[in-house]
């Protein structure tokens, strides 16, 4: 290995790849945007990962036959490549987080940020929920497991390959005897511990691996790379083919890596395979709209999670179709920008590389420093924050306070919009979906045959309604609306069989009356 300072050789670039990854973060975003239209777009990060190990394992390979290849030259060159859009995204999620979250909500968005900066998100998340339940919903930083997945191979993996290489190991075999025993954790560990096996490092580093001997068999076993063109066109369709069925048959319930990641992996590793000169890589995944999809797709990724999971927040539940194509607008606008006017300034240049990669590093420790502080102090908004008027729902107040309560007249406290949107209920701005009324239809349905096979009689007290009791003390700026949100639900209870519906407000009301009003307090 060579000791001096000499700035690593890069591979031919080819578009096509480009391509490749515009289709993988297309599928992600669509995915997260609108999961019961893309049902396994999530398997996009599967590619990543190959076309990762497949690009920098190349590099690693290429220079250090040519005694290139130095440590402090491939970190440099990570650290401008991943850094620059990450410190800007969280710093952004740290700062719209001040504005829309409750405070158990902002200390946990420290906690990601912390980890996000460290690289260990996969880590934390470990200890948390699923990738796929509902609470990942409300994690603005959830995407960053994966980037904790790649950066914890990237901290072993040169290591790895320079002593293989120096050693004058059998690197082929050592490497795939590897990725056998990561892929056999993965397929022992779905089984046993789903959440563990999605996130840890120990099941995925296969993945990447896959694209590293990829980039091995093209560098010393070129022959495999050329020949008959119609060799190189099947892989090419194969690959695509593979994807396509993946996207269409994988979904969330599915156990997921498990032998289920070998659709995209070996997708990835075909079309990679394939090469620049077969047809769908020269003539589709080199279409210029694809390759620019491509080149922003790092920034992309970064983007859209945290735009979605914040507008969910605001929402108080999944936002509407429209909402949520204009998410994704502006996640493709903010990742072209970042791209043009972050990235690029710090990625390319051979001028004051010292000043960036420390200006760089200095800004990833404060980011991860601030989100430690604030998880582990206990720091909350300044006071007059909480003085502020409760989030509402949707764009009506779209940056506000996410108090849990709002100020009634004489002291009195009402629940607020930041758990089950009382305020938009009970002013009516909002109205139940459709098929939240079937599934409670359906739900008592099933309660009430079931109580009638027993012959017993199925009651349904409804909670009292604390705003038509004492409206007196609501704020004046609260006008409740005649029909109440329960109705819609109330409405189509009444035709189910075995069920009697009673709703204590009436009788409230009139005890309020004869016994005075802090009689039901």
């Amino acid at each position: 290995m060579s000791q001096h300072n000499h700035n690593l050789l890069h591979p031919k670039y080819r578009p096509d790849i480009d391509g490749l990854r515009a289709i993988a973060v297309l599928s992600v975003v669509g995915f997260h945007a609108f999961p019961d239209w893309i049902k396994g777009g999530f398997i996009g990060v599967d590619v990543f990962f190959v076309i990762s190990g497949f690009l920098i394992s190349g590099i690693i390979y290429e220079n250090l036959d040519k005694g290139k290849f130095t440590f402090r030259e491939f970190y440099i060159r990570r650290i401008r490549r991943i850094f620059p859009a990450l410190i800007v995204v969280m710093t952004a999620c740290f700062v719209f987080g001040l504005f829309s979250l409750l405070t158990d909500e902002y200390r946990q968005l420290g906690k990601h940020i912390a980890g996000g900066a460290a690289f260990i998100s996969n880590l934390l998340l470990l200890q948390e929920f699923g990738y796929f339940d509902n609470s990942a919903e409300t994690k603005p930083l959830l995407h960053l497991w994966s980037l904790g997945i790649e950066e914890q191979f990237y901290i072993i993996w040169p290591l790895f390959v320079w002593l293989t290489w120096k050693r004058k190991f059998n690197f082929f075999a050592i490497t795939l005897a590897i990725a056998v025993g990561s892929f056999y954790l993965n397929i022992k560990g779905i089984t046993q511990d789903a959440i563990a096996t999605f996130y840890s490092p120990l099941t995925r580093f296969w993945e990447l691996m896959c694209g590293s001997l990829l980039a091995w068999v093209k560098i010393y076993k070129k022959e495999s790379f050329t020949g008959i063109k119609l060799k190189a066109n099947l892989s090419a369709f194969t690959g695509i083919a593979l994807f396509v069925f993946g996207l269409e048959k994988i979904n969330k319930d599915f156990g997921f890596p498990g032998v289920w990641a070998l659709v995209p992996v070996s997708a990835a590793v075909l079309v990679l395979w394939a090469g620049p000169t077969a047809w769908i890589n020269k003539k589709i995944l080199s279409n210029k709209l694809l390759v620019w999809f491509g080149l922003i797709s790092y920034p992309l990724y970064l983007w859209h999670w945290p735009l979605l999971s914040f507008a969910r927040i605001i929402e108080n539940e999944l936002p509407g179709r429209n909402i949520r194509i204009v998410v994704v607008v502006i996640s493709i606008v903010l990742a072209w920008l970042t791209m043009k006017w972050v990235e690029k300034p710090f990625r390319f240049g051979n001028q004051r590389v010292g000043l960036k990669v420390a200006t760089l590093c200095g800004l990833v420790f404060v980011i991860g420093a601030s989100g430690f502080i604030v998880n582990t102090t206990g720091f909350s908004r300044p006071q007059i924050f909480e003085k502020c008027v409760i989030k509402m729902r949707g764009s009506k107040y779209l940056i506000g306070s996410s108090l849990a309560w709002y100020r009634g007249k004489g002291d009195w406290l009402f629940l607020g919009n930041a758990h089950d949107n009382s305020v938009a209920k009970l002013v009516l701005d909002i109205v139940p979906d459709k098929s939240k009324i079937e599934e409670t239809k359906k739900l008592f349905s099933e309660i009430a045959k079931t109580g009638a096979k027993s012959n017993t009689k199925i009651v349904l007290i409804l909670a009292p309604d604390k705003s038509s009791i004492y409206p007196e003390y609501l704020p004046d700026k609260f006008k409740p609306s005649p029909k109440k949100y329960s109705s819609f639900f109330l409405d189509s209870l009444n035709d189910v069989q075995n069920l009697t519906i009673y709703n204590p407000t009436e009788d409230f009301l009139r005890l309020k009356n004869t016994e005075g009003p802090y009689v039901l307090i």
